[in-house]
């Protein structure tokens, strides 16, 4: 909430008529840089509520195939979101997705790939590509 009160503060000191075009550019990029902060945010802190499982027609990336109290290894966390391994180590240095160290061996809570796709990658359209086990 309070968020949301900042970003319009932001908006209406860009509309101001004397405000020269430098501040301007500042308070914009300032803006664009909170909205990022708060996707981040909410990708770290989802709001508690009930897992929604419900076709992608819905809008909503069905997950009743991802187990929660599994581990997944890195592979199998870039095959269901289909990206290259530095970009799975990318979210996890911005923490966007919690991962657990076992040795060497990256391995990622079947719960947190649950609320990583319902946080941010359904917001995105990400194309999820469900895995069967081996």
């Amino acid at each position: 909430m309070q968020n949301e009160k900042l970003t319009r503060k932001l908006a209406d000191v860009a509309e101001v008529g004397n405000n020269d075009s430098d501040t301007k550019a500042l308070l914009l990029e300032i803006s664009e840089k909170l909205g990022i902060l708060i996707d981040l945010q909410r990708a770290r802190n989802p709001p508690v509520r009930e897992s929604m499982i419900q076709s992608e027609d819905d809008g909503v990336i069905d997950t009743s195939w991802i187990i929660p109290h599994k581990l997944y290894d890195n592979s199998q966390f870039c095959r269901i979101f289909n990206v290259a391994k530095i970009t799975a180590q990318k979210w996890r240095s911005s923490k966007l997705i919690g991962y657990i160290l076992i040795g060497k061996s990256v391995r990622y809570p079947g719960s947190d790939i649950i609320r990583f796709i319902e946080v941010y990658a359904s917001r995105r359209n990400y194309k999820i590509f469900p895995i069967v086990d081996e």
